[in-house]
């Protein structure tokens, strides 16, 4: 079974999501997030995609939480809260969309 993680962002009150094209929904807001990677953790996980996804590298992690999906994976939450100046970037124009 495939686990995911997610990026739970937060700063000042507000969450991160990006807009993505799922070939099945069309346009969808989500979390940045992605695919676990054999011996990495689902906290390593979501950072790693956050970096990828945004270009996010200063953070302080707040909390992470596991949960099972419907599927019988796991989904891992890293919260995570931005410090100083840090703001998102889009990466890839093609797959995301920060605005």
């Amino acid at each position: 079974m495939k686990n995911l993680s997610m990026a739970v962002v937060t700063k000042n009150g507000t969450a991160l999501v990006q807009k993505r094209f799922r070939r099945n929904q069309g346009m969808v807001l989500e979390f940045p997030g992605g695919s676990v990677d054999e011996g990495e953790s689902g906290a390593e996980a979501a950072i790693r995609e956050l970096r990828e996804e945004t270009g996010i590298k200063i953070f302080k992690i707040s909390e992470c939480v596991t949960l099972t999906n419907k599927f019988g994976g796991d989904i891992h939450y890293a919260v995570l809260k931005l410090v100083d100046d840090a703001e998102p970037v889009t990466v890839d124009p093609i797959r995301h969309f920060i605005g």
